[in-house]
């Protein structure tokens, strides 16, 4: 019986949690399209971007990455120093967006952002691409893909997070009134910031201890002509 218990203790928990979740996208549906708007053109604009460069460039990036791969080969890869900069990189990004949900300036920049991410995204996946083809492809699949699928999300949320934050404060300004219940809103904000951050960790970790045994494993085929 205690079993069961906890057993639909759990589930109603699960269902709370999808609930919420649910309820929070159907809420601010107009802002995760207008972000995923922005990391769309990012991703666009990386791609272009791509097409530009010039035959010198294109080869100095090219000998880079076959750099790399060789490298790859011969040694292990520090997966404790990959985890490092991953976590450095996406908390950086998560501080900069909730410094600009503060701001009556914020959705601009934060908008910027996620384009950024989108334009890195984009631009590296197309060089692959472009160069390798379907090593490019290939590569793309298991090296890049995995570990977005979950930062890039939490990304996109903390971004719709933010500008929803925002927004209240831009009211605020124009209204000159204090909003009912700030300071709890803004722990609020700064709570679902960190929650989201911390989801971004299980990416990290695949992108440390999981994406490079794909690389190492895929390295000779790559660099094969």
């Amino acid at each position: 019986m205690k079993k069961y218990l906890r057993r639909e203790n759990v589930l109603l928990k699960r269902n709370g949690i999808r609930e919420a979740i649910i309820k929070h996208i159907n809420a601010n549906i107009g802002l995760y399209f207008l972000v995923f708007t922005f990391f769309a053109i990012g991703i666009a604009t990386g791609a272009f971007s791509v097409k530009a460069l010039d035959g010198t460039q294109r080869q100095s990036l090219i000998e880079y990455m076959q750099d790399f791969f060789q490298v790859l080969l011969k040694k292990d890869v520090d997966s404790y120093g990959v985890l490092g900069q991953s976590i450095k990189n996406n908390m950086l990004t998560g501080f900069l967006i909730w410094i600009f949900g503060i701001s009556v300036v914020g959705i601009p920049l934060t908008l910027i952002i996620v384009a950024i991410r989108g334009f890195i995204l984009g631009f590296t996946v197309s060089f692959l691409i472009n160069s390798m083809g379907i090593k490019g492809v290939l590569f793309s699949a298991l090296a890049i893909l995995p570990q977005n699928l979950i930062i890039i999300p939490c990304i996109v949320a903390i971004g719709v997070v933010s500008i929803s934050f925002s927004r209240m404060v831009i009211k605020n300004k124009i209204t000159k009134k204090w909003t009912h219940n700030y300071w709890q809103k803004f722990f609020s904000y700064s709570m679902i910031i960190i929650i989201f951050l911390l989801v971004s960790i299980a990416g990290s970790l695949i992108e440390a201890y999981i994406v490079p045994v794909f690389a190492k494993v895929m390295s000779s085929y790559l660099t094969a002509s």
